[in-house]
Parts: structure tokens; sequence; C-alpha cells
């Protein structure tokens, strides 16, 4: 695929995954930067914690798109964060589950 068009898709699964994100965050925060490298299959996001002074960041080593009766599902593996207590936390509760996403995602294959 050309370098430009993966741009594209990146740009537009960027938006749609931190919108998503604001969504379902919105009590605890706002996603400030998100990073999608498809070919790689990785994902780096930037986080504004309420309460918090510094900024978090988490990386997924890895994520997997599947696709269920229409639907698109994410998986995420492998994940660090700037705080490790979080690391912790999203690797118990979040790395290995199937989340279900809007159809713009479909641009992250």
């Amino acid at each position: 695929m050309n370098h430009s068009l993966t741009a594209w898709k990146e740009a537009a699964a960027e938006a749609a995954l931190t919108a998503f994100l604001n969504r379902e965050i919105k009590s605890l925060g706002v996603v400030r930067e998100l990073a999608i490298r498809t070919r790689e299959k990785t994902l780096r996001i930037a986080v504004d914690l309420k309460g918090e002074a510094a900024r978090l960041w988490i990386e997924a080593a890895a994520y997997e798109l599947s696709e269920r009766d229409g639907e698109v599902y994410l998986v995420v593996r492998g994940i660090t964060a700037s705080r490790e207590w979080i690391a912790a936390a999203l690797n118990q509760y979040v790395a290995g589950r199937a989340f279900r996403l809007p159809p713009a995602a479909r641009f992250l294959r």
C-alpha cells in the first residue's frame, strides 16, 4: 500500500478511535494524542487525567481487529504506561478483552 493512503487510513482511524475513547473516559479525562501504526499494529495514546498534573502515556505493543456480525472489535496486548500501576491495571482489565468499536475503525486494518 502506498505511503499516502496508509497515512490517510491511519489519520481517519486515529480520529475515530480518539472520539470513541473520549466518550468512554470523559469522566476520567481526555485523550490528547493518539498514534496508530497499522503496519506494526501498535498504538500510542496520551491522556490528561482529571486531578493529575502530568500527562499519561499508554502504549500497546500489539493490536488485533476482528469482525463479528458486522461489528468491529479491538483487542490490545502488551500494554505499557508512564505510570506502573496504570500499566498493571490495564494489563489485568483491558489487555486481551475484545472492545466493540465504531464502524470507522475498519480503517485500522
